[in-house]
């Protein structure tokens, strides 16, 4: 069986390569109708030429002339124009004013003398109509009127680039007389082809499907081509796709449908997808035009193969393991055979095929089979599908028993239950089977228990129980609750249940304010947390052993946690690091415990190391002691030196707790002051105490007369340098005198050598002392002599810092309330802390670089921290203190550090009451 349809197709115009242009009235401005062309639209002007006339006299007198100009210059990248059309031209006149009315006799006329272009003459035929008589003067209304005539021009062609058109106009057979105004006007149109190597074709484009392309009877093929405008003298090539179908010949090209016939499509050949229609001129070199303004291809089809597919029967219900068989027909409605694939397919099941071939108009039927196992029972969908030279599928659901198949949901519990209940959940089995299923349903509670119950489920039925577990102390928590059924078939399902504790109590130091000092409150603030799921009641008690206890009530609910500070008065003697034990009791307890720091006031005590006694009458007494101070506070006082009839001397002394720090005191003897006087030393200030220690003074001899000067030294030094001091020892005396020269240094050293100067002479020596870090400054360096006799003398030197760590601090004394600055400054630097901080305490530095790790909340500390050594820093750092402090002094402890040395300074926070 064939069918037989039409196919027809337009095609798009995709490029442009010719030109077409119409001109038309009188001095305007008119453009080009740019079609098949490169350019673009362009304008050509006709306007309005010189004039050339004046008095016209009897009938040979002189004519006039006026020109008229075309300016093709116009046209803008064409050079050349070369074909016209007639056009038509309309002449009009105004007649001025005469020597006298006769003048004007009835012949007058006006004609065209000559039509050029500039370059070329004769160019141009007025046919034989060019000259008209102007109207009886018997006509005129007044000395002017007008008048209108038309001619027809042939134009044969346009001259070279730029040309003008000139039309000539003239007045004859006039006796008298001349003309005013006259005009001309060209109508109609004018039309060119501008040669360019270019614009010898154009291209449309049509597409085609693949199943159009297949099926096309290329021998009821026709190509309809509709022409607009036709100014041509050249035949036309026709192809597709680059392949030459046929010419459309000049001389039979119309205005209007122009047809190319099957015939001329022999061995051409259709393609799927875009197909192209190319028109292109035979000679290359010929001026030509011609507008296509719409083109057709038609064709007859035939129709593909067209498959459908239907069941015919099946031999479902099966159970599972059975082959399923289904009975299937495939017909072609199509004009063509087709060949193709017969599918049988059952999701989760199984796929099986077979090959057909269908004539046009027949069908054929086939029976496919495939197998089921274990998990295919259901209500599956079968598909028949045909594949190939066409397509087709149907589908029928199928019916494929099963097995008994469990499942298990739990319903409800009755959780949230509380340790020592029972715990009930409560179950439905189903069986989504087609057999009745028997087993056992468990109920499993790891840690808790496990029970069980028999179940029989009849097939597509369900059955529901309710199982239970006991619970005891312990069993607190969110265990998974899992209900199994197993026999026949197996299934199971779990769900979290709820058991709740009984209160839990734990408890932690959160933070402290020590390090304190005695006779400040230790306070402590500790959080007291319950993990079980109930509220729990009980007391809260801090207790710090030979300091005191003090507790408050708390209440705790399940999950939650609170805070309180407790807080227990220290006096005298409490100083140490007791245990400070934090405990809660009642419906559970809890304790924990921390070390705390409880500073000791400043504790002196005063020993005397040495001295330089015996000595003569006139010698100086030295005495050097060690204070010391066993507190934890640094202490500050005055050291005295005081030997009773000859002299007291003191100095100011700093020591820091735990540490010690020696001085050496000197009183000037004199004549008279022989004997053994008890020297005492003793200190007094934060902390006093003395000791004392008999010394020998012995009287002046006859003798030596010793004088000691210092004749240079070779400070200016550094920490850690030798001082070197030379110094003359006289005698003055007659005898020789022996003796000891001491070089001293205050918190330097001392050094020494025996010299032994006979009268009248001198000797010089130089001593030596060496310096270490933290001398620097400018001491006395004082070079003494005793012995025979004794003297003295100082001089003031000076010992340069060396470049290594330092550190100083300025506190600050405020109002209660208010906020503190403490000033700091140090050298050499990576790290600087500081401790003793309250923590509620608001503390902030202002740091150019470096960190700031502020950790007073937590530890009572701020650490200023450097990622490299710092050779001087300049740091305030505010304190801010809540208001319910009270007056006092608080003093900080800072230390300063870098990789090799670490240095400690303390800071006073003076509070007062207004």
């Amino acid at each position: 069986m064939s069918n037989s349809g039409s196919y027809n197709k337009e095609v798009t115009k995709t490029s442009i390569e010719s030109i077409y242009a119409s001109m038309s009235g009188e001095r305007e401005i008119y453009d080009f109708e740019v079609w098949l062309g490169s350019g673009s639209l362009v304008p050509v002007k006709i306007k309005e030429g010189v004039v050339n006339g004046g008095d016209v006299t009897g009938r040979n007198g002189r004519g006039w002339k006026r020109l008229y100009e075309m300016d093709v210059s116009t046209i803008t990248g064409h050079p050349v124009a070369s074909y016209t059309d007639t056009v038509s031209m309309t002449y009009s006149g105004t007649i001025g004013e005469m020597n006298s009315i006769d003048d004007l006799s009835e012949k007058e006329e006006i004609f065209f003398g000559y039509g050029h272009w500039d370059t070329s003459w004769d160019d141009i035929d007025f046919k034989d109509n060019r000259t008209t008589v102007l109207p009886n003067r018997d006509n005129f209304n007044s000395q002017y009127d007008t008048w209108e005539t038309s001619y027809d021009a042939d134009i044969q062609g346009l001259g070279d680039f730029g040309d003008k058109l000139v039309l000539d106009t003239h007045l004859r057979n006039a006796d008298s007389g001349w003309l005013d105004t006259a005009w001309v006007e060209i109508g109609g149109e004018l039309r060119a082809v501008l040669e360019d190597t270019n614009a010898k074709s154009d291209t449309y484009t049509f597409n085609l499907t693949s199943e159009q392309a297949t099926y096309v009877d290329e021998d009821s093929m026709t190509i309809e081509i509709d022409v607009q405008d036709k100014y041509l003298d050249e035949d036309i090539g026709v192809y597709i796709n680059d392949n030459f179908v046929d010419f459309l010949f000049a001389d039979e090209i119309t205005e209007g449908t122009n047809t190319i016939s099957a015939d001329s499509f022999d061995g051409y050949e259709v393609i799927s997808g875009e197909n192209t229609l190319h028109f292109e001129l035979d000679s290359p070199d010929l001026n030509v035009a011609i507008r296509i303004s719409e083109a057709r291809i038609d064709a007859d089809v035939q129709s593909p193969p067209n498959f459908g597919v239907s069941i015919d029967s099946t031999n479902d219900p099966i159970t599972e393991g059975d082959d399923l068989q289904v009975t299937a027909t495939v017909s072609n409605s199509g004009d063509l055979q087709g060949d193709g694939t017969l599918e049988l397919s059952v999701p989760n099941v199984g796929t099986t095929s077979t090959n057909v071939s269908v004539g046009s108009g027949n069908s054929t039927t086939k029976t496919l089979s495939v197998s089921t196992s274990t998990g295919d029972a259901g209500s599956p969908t079968a598909t028949v599908s045909v594949s190939g030279d066409d397509s087709a599928s149907t589908s029928q659901t199928v019916k494929i028993n099963e097995q008994p198949n469990f499942g298990v949901s739990i319903d409800s519990t009755n959780d949230p239950i509380t340790e020592g209940d029972d715990l009930q959940v409560t179950a439905t089995v189903s069986n989504s089977g087609d057999l009745q299923g028997d087993g056992t349903l468990e109920l499993s509670v790891p840690n808790v228990g496990t029970t069980s119950t028999n179940v029989s489920v009849g097939g597509g039925n369900s059955t529901t129980k309710t199982l239970s577990v006991s619970t005891s102390t312990g069993d607190a928590g969110s265990p998974t609750a899992t209900v199994s059924v197993s026999g026949d078939d197996s299934a199971s399902t779990s769900q979290t249940v709820k058991i709740n504790e009984q209160p839990n109590f734990g408890v932690s130091i959160d933070s402290t304010n020590d390090p304190i000092t005695e006779g400040d409150d230790l306070q402590v603030t500790a959080t007291v947390s319950n993990s079980g799921d109930l509220q729990g009641d009980g007391t809260l008690e801090l207790s710090v052993p030979n300091v005191g206890t003090t507790s408050t009530n708390v209440s705790v609910g399940g999950g939650n946690s609170t805070t309180k500070t407790l807080s227990v008065s220290t006096s005298t003697g409490d100083a140490g690091s007791p245990t400070a034990t934090v405990s809660v009791s009642g419906d559970d307890s809890a304790s924990t415990s921390q070390t705390v720091k409880i500073n000791e006031q400043p504790n002196f005590g005063v020993s005397i190391d040495s001295t330089n006694d015996p000595i003569t009458e006139g010698d100086d007494l030295q005495v050097t002691a060690t204070v010391s101070n066993s507190g934890d506070l640094q202490g500050d006082g005055t050291l005295e030196l005081s030997v009773p009839n000859v002299g007291t001397t003191s100095t100011n002394v700093s020591v820091g707790g735990g540490n010690s720090t020696t001085k050496t005191l000197s009183v000037s003897t004199s004549t008279g002051d022989a004997g053994s006087p008890t020297a005492t030393v003793s200190v007094s200030g934060d902390d006093s105490a003395s000791t004392s220690q008999t010394v020998k003074i012995n009287e002046q001899p006859d003798g030596a007369n010793f004088g000691v000067s210092i004749d240079s030294t070779n400070d200016p030094i550094t920490e850690g340098d030798d001082l070197q001091v030379t110094a003359t020892v006289s005698n003055s005396g007659d005898l020789q005198g022996d003796g000891t020269l001491e070089l001293s240094v205050p918190n330097v050293g001392t050094t020494s050598t025996n010299v032994s100067v006979g009268g009248g002479n001198s000797t010089t020596k130089t001593l030596s002392v060496s310096t270490s870090t933290g001398d620097a400054g400018s001491p006395t360096a004082t070079v003494s002599v005793s012995g025979d006799d004794s003297a003295s003398t100082s001089q003031t030197v000076k010992i340069n810092e060396a470049t290594s760590i330092s550190l100083s601090v300025t506190g600050d004394s405020i109002t209660v309330g208010g906020v503190a600055t403490v000033s700091i400054a140090a050298s050499q630097i990576t790290q600087i802390t500081v401790n003793d901080l309250w923590t509620d305490w608001n503390v902030d530095a202002s740091l150019e670089k470096g960190e700031f790790n502020d950790k007073v909340t937590n530890e009572g500390k701020c650490v200023l921290h450097w990622s490299s050594q710092q050779s001087s820093v300049s740091v305030p750092i505010t304190v801010s203190i809540p208001e319910r402090y009270v007056g006092g002094i608080y003093t900080l402890n800072l230390t300063a550090s870098n990789s090799n040395e670490t240095v400690e300074k303390q800071a006073n926070l003076e509070m007062n009451n207004n």
